[in-house]
């Protein structure tokens, strides 16, 4: 089912996204742009990112598809949710969709190929070898970008403006902003929140949501989040929400925490901050970057010292982790229809991996869309990864939560 049959069909029943969070808000809004009614949300959280969404369901409030058609949003869940869906009698493109399946590609646009800090479960703080290049993208390239992905992709309903580096850092994230926001196109920033030289213009050209990462308060988080300062990130957080207030009250605002062995006593501290600022508290199982070190790792090779401290902090054992993958192993990955555009043009084979080698051959401008489909399709990396199970890693961190999102 393409995007088109779904606005046909929303006309003659009540159509739900099941999953309230914040990529089903941005779902909602980009399906409302497309044409689609939207009745409400399906959540067993009863919540939702954001304040003004439709009403928001209990799973056991639908039993049939006569109670309406569901438009699985959720990214992490999605096949539990259609596993439940078929249970109830639901039969696939006729009375539900995969979000996945309408969005084919989901794009990363690295903004910033800087990140100040070093942080060790990041690439930019524990990578070796050689890494991909560091630039600020220019507004130009920017524009070219989104031009061309408007013309050359169907349903283009988000970007995000991140993947390894500091947005905030780029003097043109919001120019960059606001041209998407002309576009139509929503767009979502992660921050560490160090920096807000550009802050205040940026929330003035709305973004649709924004992430500031978490990793501890006080010395615990200059250990995780190494060279940032919690002091002040504390101040950015309280002056994020002022600007949010100001400026831009529909903003999505979450706080992503990794959670580590050690950082756990400080959850209820920044819950607080959450709960006074109007933030929504993700935290998850903080896990290490880049996949090429760990697939390495997974084949026999040691991991290098930058990563051997901090693996014993995670939550969950890296050994075990890779153990269970090989053991459970499949060929779905949540992450294989993501293209990476980093901040020169060029595209990355798979958005966890750091090494310049791991780059295609062309950039995003000389390449269509369907030429990277071709390409994607032929990656050794992948091959590799899924022989491993490795595929998988990241879901073992990102379903152990600390709290229900």
């Amino acid at each position: 089912m393409d995007i088109h049959a779904l606005a046909a069909m929303s006309r003659n029943r009540p159509v739900y996204c099941w999953g309230a969070g914040r990529y089903g808000v941005m779902a909602m809004d980009a399906l409302r742009r497309h044409g689609v009614g939207i009745t409400g949300f399906i959540d067993k959280t009863i919540r939702s990112s954001r304040d003004d969404t439709n009403k928001i369901l209990a799973p056991e409030a639908i039993d049939s598809p006569a109670d309406g058609f569901v438009v699985v949003t959720s990214m992490f869940f999605e096949h539990e949710i259609e596993s439940a869906l078929l249970a109830k009698g639901y039969t696939n493109e006729r009375d539900y969709v995969l979000y996945s399946n309408l969005k084919r590609w989901s794009f990363e646009i690295d903004v910033s190929g800087i990140c100040q800090l070093k942080c060790p479960t990041c690439p930019n703080g524990n990578f070796t070898g050689r890494k991909l290049s560091q630039t600020m993208m220019s507004f130009a390239l920017y524009c070219q970008i989104l031009d061309k992905l408007i013309t050359e992709v169907d349903f283009l309903p988000d970007v995000q403006l991140y993947s390894w580096g500091e947005p905030l850092l780029n003097p043109s994230l919001p120019d960059i902003v606001a041209y998407s926001a002309d576009q139509g196109v929503a767009v979502g920033i992660s921050s560490n929140l160090n920096d807000i030289r550009h802050l205040e213009r940026t929330v003035q050209a709305k973004p649709d949501w924004f992430r500031v990462s978490l990793s501890g308060t006080g010395n615990q988080y200059s250990l995780t989040h190494r060279g940032g300062n919690w002091d002040k990130v504390a101040s950015n957080m309280e002056q994020l929400a002022r600007l949010r207030d100001l400026h831009h009250p529909e903003m999505i605002i979450e706080v992503n925490y990794h959670l580590y062995r050690n950082n756990e006593k400080n959850l209820d501290e920044i819950a607080a901050i959450c709960e006074r600022n109007g933030f929504l508290l993700k935290p998850n199982a903080a896990y290490i970057d880049p996949l090429d070190t760990l697939i390495d790792y997974a084949e026999g090779k040691p991991l290098p010292d930058s990563m051997l401290e901090i693996a014993q902090s995670l939550i969950l054992d890296i050994d075990a982790v890779i153990q269970d993958c090989r053991l459970s192993s499949s060929d779905s990955c949540v992450r294989e229809n993501t293209i990476v555009i980093h901040s020169d043009g060029t595209i990355r084979q798979c958005p966890h991996v750091f090494g310049s080698q791991y780059k295609l051959e062309k950039n995003i401008l000389s390449s269509s869309i369907s030429e990277i489909d071709r390409l994607f399709l032929a990656r050794d990396l992948c091959a590799r990864c899924k022989s491993l199970g490795m595929n998988n890693f990241y879901a073992h961190f990102l379903s152990h939560t600390k709290l229900e999102s």
